[in-house]
């Protein structure tokens, strides 16, 4: 994932650390989780918080100031196979592969809903990853229509980041004013 100085923190499970790297691949820091039990997947937000999920507590940690400080943690009897994290606004959205279904939680780990397949939510807007394409659910418009299918997206800012198994698309998301 990306810090919000521009860094890439990448998530040793294994080592349970976290490596952050400068914008030419140069080793800068590590963050220590050795008080988590099996981290497996890792998003952070623009303060700094990460929220790290632990497979072996089945639930997601949340740690402030770069591993100086465990907030708290949520999604305990939720979530079971999660394969994504995503922050965007106030909320959190985390997909479940095994369940085929994404949860979406307050900042502070609050459970708000639950959604079947992959879903985002940006604005006033919630879009569902398809085979080969998105669906904006308020009106029913199809965007980005591939010939190959998509295997994962994200919403960063105004822009929708998609994936095929061999390429990456970003694109800039442009609202109308009603």
């Amino acid at each position: 994932t990306l810090a919000p100085d521009g860094k890439l923190l990448a998530l040793d499970s294994f080592q349970k650390i976290i490596r952050k790297f400068d914008r030419y691949g140069n080793r800068i820091a590590n963050i220590n989780l050795k008080d988590l039990l099996n981290p497996t997947l890792l998003a952070v937000d623009s303060n700094g918080t990460l929220f790290v999920f632990d497979s072996n507590l089945q639930e997601i940690v949340t740690i402030q100031n770069y591993g100086s400080k465990r907030l708290y943690s949520f999604g305990k009897f939720i979530i079971e196979d999660p394969q994504f994290i995503n922050l965007s606004g106030n909320q959190i959205t985390v997909y479940d592969k095994g369940q085929k279904k994404t949860f979406r939680f307050s900042r502070m780990g609050q459970f708000l809903d639950e959604h079947k397949g992959r879903v985002l939510f940006d604005r006033n807007n919630t879009f569902v990853l398809k085979n080969n394409y998105i669906q904006l659910i308020e009106s029913d418009r199809k965007l980005a229509i591939s010939p190959i299918a998509w295997i994962n997206f994200f919403i960063i800012d105004k822009y929708l980041i998609l994936n095929t198994e061999y390429s990456v698309k970003i694109v800039e998301l442009v609202y109308e004013e009603k």
